[in-house]
């Protein structure tokens, strides 16, 4: 099996990333049984693909939806606070309500959830 051979950690991580747009559940499955490291390098490129991914507002916000449930499965903290920085900015500048709600619910870090509410376009 390819996730068992040697070498080949970040190309592996880069297509079940790129995997987990087009066929989320069965990616998943799949990512699932990466080592620690793997498995976060893993759905980390899932996000930033995801966050580059769709054509209209409504595609990303459910790709943006998904990939946030993706996040709290990495372990590595760091990489787990960088994926809610990225994934929230880039929710703000497409559907900043949605944004917004999904901001308020997270468990993000205090000083990254008033960074990225500071982002959000005023309400009137």
């Amino acid at each position: 099996m390819a996730s068992k051979q040697s070498g080949n950690e970040k190309a592996l991580s880069q297509i079940a990333g790129s995997w987990l747009i087009k066929d989320p559940q069965r990616a998943a499955e799949f990512v699932n049984q990466f080592p620690g490291p793997m498995k976060d390098a893993a759905l980390s490129a899932g996000i930033d693909a995801t966050l580059n991914s769709g054509t209209s507002k409504q595609e990303m916000a459910k790709r943006f939806e998904r990939a946030s449930g993706w996040i709290p499965e990495i372990a590595d903290s760091a990489a787990r606070q960088a994926a809610y920085q990225k994934l929230g900015k880039r929710w703000v500048k497409v559907d900043p309500k949605a944004a917004r709600s999904w901001i308020d619910s997270t468990p993000i870090p205090g000083d990254l959830k008033s960074e990225l509410l500071k982002n959000l376009p005023n309400e009137k």
